[in-house]
């Protein structure tokens, strides 16, 4: 039980304006759409028409959030009887890809406040949070600048080293950056997280406890996102914690779209070690159409990564794939459905590199186009004084991945494609491309994570497969037809690979023959196999994801088995390598039937019919990935994404000289060590040691080409220059809240820290300080002024637009106070009612209050009315109540532990009181009493007439004296009244008073008065216990109400 004190006085109807206009349909969608083409999640709004209809657009909306399979009931649960039609309408990406909008009609708001409410409920629903909520209108759209995401970010170790781990930058929580600012180590070692500035402008850092679910801190994530465009490294605090670091947004959020946490929790929760994305040109049945609509164009089924399949990821992936592979050509290469700006130049002084790479090297058949993570991010070791040692992760170019071409058949050459690798990087990483920099910054994510990937509790999401299963009679009539090539005889094979070289087919007749060998020897394998080698062969020319089930096995003796058993060396497979036997003939086959033209235009027709129109649906996805890509123009030209997890390590050494360096490998990881004075080199060196390994280059000859590397001069930065930020700052911090419509949406309903420096009032400070306040909350027009008390030394506002915006404030505001600290928040111009509707929405555990859990969060599908709706005073929408319920008061609502132990206080004022004038001498002359020492022993307790005609309540006048009271006057007195089950009866009512007495009770008054309360709480009556149990403090002017039962205090009033 808690003793509950309680001060009060008035609150009005909560409104921010919000606009919403006429019309609902195709429209407004298609125009939408036509800014933004390909990918982009956020809530618009239309303008509120004379009859209170307004159109809704919810663009892709979070799957795990706002579920597919229960988004009806779900917006139902928000806007109630507002909620008018709803439609799926979906925008095409590629070829046989899609996104999907939710757009929604809704009613009857002639309220605009009431607009404002539910729309920041929705915002609190997707994202977990309001914080500067992005609500767009779609009567006033721009497009962004072209080419505007931000400039290239070479981030060194050195620099995250001395500016977090040494801690030279102090950080500050983005919602309160007034608040007292602490070092890195200090947040870890205060167990706090969240998301920080540093003090300096420049860093954006979201710091999470690895221990905990990942999606814990959606709200977090969402703030990070909104406040840095980019994500430049990471740092692995010991085991316990993990801190991502983003550059402080400079850019709109239509140049360069926040993350998704749903793509960061794939990324970051998934074990695999590797992720990849790729048009499979050698796929068995792709290749050049020669009939039908797209007579003349090459396709390939699209390979990702089951983790990638229907994600925004996968599918921007295949964007940055066509980029990659069309302007390395110089815009000779047209992808089918690729909407997206083409850029003023292209790299290679504008040729297609195919061409040049041809001219310098006529024998290359073939170029792989490929984006990788070779040495783009590095790992450098600190060790701690007596801790577990932190680890920077630095990104080294932000603006791109590295790019790889060459020409894999043959390795000799790849000298040749050297020099276009480095200018290739060069133009892509400052292109400022948003989609290019967008994957660098998720790949931060993922590479911060594969040591200990994060754990989670939302279901795994499994993308509905491709419906494919009529290809498999065409790929078993082609492995049967192999067998055919075993009966030539040498001399025919001879001269017919002899023509084949002729006509440019193959390169030698040794490949030539090769091909048939390979191909008789899978045909021979699948004619005498098992059931199971057969249906696995197919299943992995069906599906290469399916080849994942293939574990570690060892290749050779895997190759080895196969060609004994394929030649009826051996008469069956090892059990426990047919699986592998059949993936490594599955790649035998397809490599065959390429070379020897083994596909009919009418099957490579067929096949390209069955991928490209197969409209199975992810039922929990708003996202379809393309599952085909159709291009024109490219010959020999394959490639895509390898999204590795692996990473450049990097320690320091005093014994290694300036300089040089020394390369150790380290179980499987392969470590570089460098001189502490070279330390500022590190990402440059970790790029040229893992590219030239990748390339066969002997360590010897790595050490020596470093040598010039670490030669070079790195000459010291500031974070301005180290972030490439604009010399002169914006006003505020992060994501800009201007009133432009083009970097801040029009409709706000969110909360905002305050940006302009508004000077607080000193009365309000200086009475929350008296009161002990955690909290001022005050009605300023139609919005919420949150003030901060625990926020430096004069305290911070934060202003919130909507309800769900005030309680998340709030709670913000709570958690600056410090640890053990009572939360007292004071409500200026609210009405009973209201603060305890605000109150039944606060959850609790063990720590500070926090705001309402956002609905349809779970399996459990439509999400709970928002509990604020039910208060009293005719509560509608997302509001707390009208507030007609009682005269203006303010109220002070004190949470202990958690929502059951809170109470109010409430406080008559006399009209034209400001801050310091309502009866604040006597409030805190009341609190103070309340734990004076009092002399029990000479207390005494009378019952007196009840103060309602009910023969269920009765009452008591309870007089105590002080500990050395010189007068009367002196004494503390109250009223107890005591709420039976039933009516009293005269046994009843002796049990009650016998249970009253309080000469035996100990402490304070407060700590007497917790002591009668318990009892009488717990005493039965009848086999019934109490139902209600209040303690009136009477002073000259008020009452203090102490209770434990708070649904009884609406109107409970005296005089």
């Amino acid at each position: 039980m808690r003793v509950y004190f309680i001060l009060a006085l008035t609150l009005n109807i909560i409104s921010a304006a919000t606009a919403c206009a006429a019309g609902i349909g195709e429209n407004e969608w298609n125009s939408f759409r036509k800014i933004y083409p390909n990918h982009v999640q956020t809530i618009a709004l239309s303008k509120v028409d004379a009859s209170g209809h307004c159109l809704l657009i919810i663009s892709e909306p979070p799957p795990d959030t706002l579920q597919k399979q229960s988004y009806p009931q779900v917006l139902k649960s928000i806007f109630r009887d507002h909620l008018g039609d709803i439609e799926i309408k979906k925008k095409s990406v590629g070829l046989g890809g899609w996104v999907e909008d939710l757009v929604v009609s809704l009613n009857g708001y002639s309220d605009p406040q009431l607009l404002n409410d539910d729309i920041g409920y929705l915002a609190q629903v997707m994202w977990g949070t309001t914080y500067k909520a992005p609500i767009l209108d779609l009567s006033n759209l721009k497009p962004a600048e072209k080419w505007s995401a931000p400039l290239n970010v070479s981030i060194r170790h050195t620099e995250l080293k001395g500016w977090l781990v040494d801690g030279t930058m102090k950080l500050l929580p983005v919602e309160f950056t007034a608040a007292n600012p602490a070092t890195l180590s200090q947040l870890v070692q205060q167990n706090r997280t969240g998301t920080y500035f540093t003090t300096e402008r420049g860093i954006v850092l979201l710091l999470i406890q690895r221990s905990r679910n990942f999606e814990e801190y959606r709200a977090d994530f969402r703030k990070f996102a909104l406040d840095s465009d980019l994500v430049v490294g990471a740092i692995r605090v010991g085991e316990t914690h993990l801190a991502l670091i983003g550059r402080e947004r400079e850019t709109s959020l239509q140049a360069m779209p926040p993350l998704r946490f749903e793509t960061a929790n794939l990324l970051a929760t998934t074990d695999k070690a590797e992720l990849a994305q790729s048009y499979e040109r050698n796929q068995l049945f792709a290749g050049r159409l020669e009939k039908g609509e797209y007579a003349g164009s090459d396709w390939a089924p699209i390979y990702l990564s089951p983790e990638l399949i229907n994600s925004e990821l996968g599918s921007t992936l295949n964007l940055t794939d066509q980029m990659l592979k069309s302007w390395s050509m110089a815009g000779a290469v047209q992808y089918h459905g690729f909407d997206y700006p083409v850029p003023g130049t292209f790299p290679f002084g504008g040729k297609p590199i195919m061409q040049q790479a041809k001219a310098r090297e006529p024998k290359i058949q073939e170029t792989l186009f490929n984006w990788n993570t070779t040495g783009a991010y590095s790992l450098m070791i600190h060790p701690m004084n007596g801790g577990t040692a932190w680890q920077t992760l630095a990104s080294l170019n932000s603006g791109s991945l590295p790019v790889i071409y060459k020409d894999e058949s043959q390795p000799a050459y790849d000298a040749v494609f050297g020099p276009f690798e480095d200018d290739g990087y060069t133009y892509f990483r400052t292109l400022r491309d948003p989609l290019l920099a967008r994957v660098t910054s998720y790949q931060v994510i993922f590479q911060s994570t594969r040591d200990h990937p994060l754990s989670t509790a939302l279901p795994i999401h499994k993308a509905a497969a491709a419906n494919v299963e009529s290809v498999r009679a065409k790929i078993e009539k082609l492995l049967k037809a192999t067998l055919n090539l075993a009966a030539v005889d040498e001399r025919t094979l001879a001269n017919s690979c002899e023509i084949a070289v002729i006509a440019g087919e193959f390169r030698s007749t040794d490949a030539c023959k090769q091909a048939i060998a390979l191909g008789v020897l899978t045909g021979a394998a699948y004619q005498r196999g098992s059931p199971a080698f057969r249906k696995a062969l197919t299943d992995f020319l069906l599906d290469r994801n399916l080849g994942q089930r293939v574990g570690n096995v060892d290749p050779d003796l895997t190759a080895h088995a196969l060609i004994d058993f394929g030649f009826g060396t051996t008469s069956s497979l090892p059990r426990e390598l047919e699986d592998a036997a059949a993936l490594l003939a599955s790649r035998y086959f397809a490599q065959s039937a390429r070379m020897l033209g083994a596909v009919e235009d009418d099957d490579r027709l067929d096949v390209f019919a069955i991928y490209s129109m197969d409209q199975t649906e992810d039922p929990d996805s708003y996202i379809q990935t393309a599952r085909v890509v159709l291009s024109s123009n490219l010959q020999g030209g394959v490639g895509g994404h390898n999204l590795s997890g692996k990473t450049a390590i990097i320690e320091t050494d005093s014994a290694v000289a300036r300089g040089s360096s020394k390369l150790l490998s380290r179980g499987n990881e392969d470590v570089i060590v460098l001189n502490p004075a070279d330390a500022d080199k590190a990402g440059v060196v970790a790029r040229n040691v893992e590219k030239q390994a990748a390339n066969g280059t002997s360590d010897d000859a790595i050490q020596a080409q470093l040598q010039k590397t670490l030669a070079n001069k790195f000459p010291p930065r500031n974070v301005v220059a180290a972030l490439n930020l604009n010399s002169a700052p914006s006003a505020g911090r992060g994501l800009a809240v201007l009133s432009d419509g083009h970097l801040q949406p029009l409709r706000q309903v969110g909360l905002y820290p305050n940006q302009a420096a508004v000077a607080l009032r000193a009365d309000a400070v200086a009475f929350a300080k008296q009161l002990n306040l955690s909290v001022i909350v005050v009605k300023d027009g139609n919005d919420f002024v949150v003030i901060c008390v625990f926020c430096g030394s004069s305290g911070q506002e934060m202003r919130a637009l909507s309800q769900s915006s005030l309680r998340e404030s709030v709670a913000m505001a709570i958690k600056q106070a410090p640890e053990g600290t009572e939360y007292r928040i004071y409500f200026r111009d609210f009405a009973a009612d209201q603060v305890e509707a605000f109150q039944r929405t606060m959850a609790s555990g063990n720590g500070p209050p926090l705001p309402p859990p956002p609905s349809g969060t779970t399996n459990a599908g439509a999400a709970s009315e928002p509990p604020w709706r039910r208060g009293a005073g005719g509560g509608s929408g997302n509001s707390g109540g009208t507030g007609k319920s009682g005269p203006p008061e303010s109220r002070l609502l004190i949470f202990k532990r958690n929502v059951q132990d809170a109470h109010q206080v409430r406080i008559r004022a006399r009209d034209g009181d400001s801050f310091r004038v309502p009866e604040q001498a006597e409030v805190q002359a009341a609190y103070l009493h309340l734990n004076l020492a009092v002399n029990w022993r000479g207390a005494t307790i009378k019952a007196v007439a009840a103060p309602t005609k009910s023969d269920a309540l009765m009452s008591f006048e309870l007089v105590v004296p002080r500990e050395a009271a010189a007068t009367p006057s002196a004494n503390m007195t109250g009223r107890l009244d005591i709420e039976l089950p039933a009516a009293a009866s005269p046994a009843d009512g002796k049990t009650v008073a016998d249970a009253a007495q309080v000469t035996d009770l100990k402490g304070s008054f407060r700590e007497g008065v917790q002591q009668l309360i318990d009892r009488l709480r717990n005493l039965k009556v009848n086999g019934n216990k109490i139902k209600d149990v209040q303690f009136f403090f009477q002073t000259t002017t008020f009452d203090a109400v102490i209770t434990e039962d708070l649904t009884s205090l609406s109107g409970r009033k005296r005089g």
